[in-house]
């Protein structure tokens, strides 16, 4: 999921943190900046251990073709995108969501 340092004290409520993994996809020099700085010690409370993976940008159709194919009986939801229903054609197995819309996600078979 998409998380943010705010989501925090959400999360926590929800008692979903176990086996958590933080995956960081912004360049690492923002790892310096005191409101990360802030936040850090909150991974370190959790056990959520931090992995850099920086994506530089948009993936390409080709590198999420690829990213499916690795996952390919999980349920897909686009976001952050001018075209979700193309995902439809291109991945299969996709749920449309409108920006801003909550929906429940069935541990076993996805959203």
């Amino acid at each position: 999921m998409l998380f943010r340092p705010s989501m925090r004290i959400d999360l926590e409520k929800a008692a979903c943190l176990t086996g958590a993994t933080l995956v960081y996809s912004m360049c690492a020099g923002y790892l310096e900046t005191e409101s990360t700085k802030r936040f850090l010690p909150w991974l370190d409370k959790h056990n959520i251990p931090l992995h850099q993976i920086h994506t530089s940008g948009h993936a390409s159709t080709q590198d999420l073709q690829r990213l499916r194919q690795a996952f390919p009986a999980a349920t897909l939801v686009p976001i952050h995108t001018p075209a979700p229903a193309l995902y439809k054609q291109l991945f299969g197995n996709v749920q449309l969501h409108e920006d801003g819309e909550w929906w429940e996600i069935n541990k076993e078979n996805g959203p």
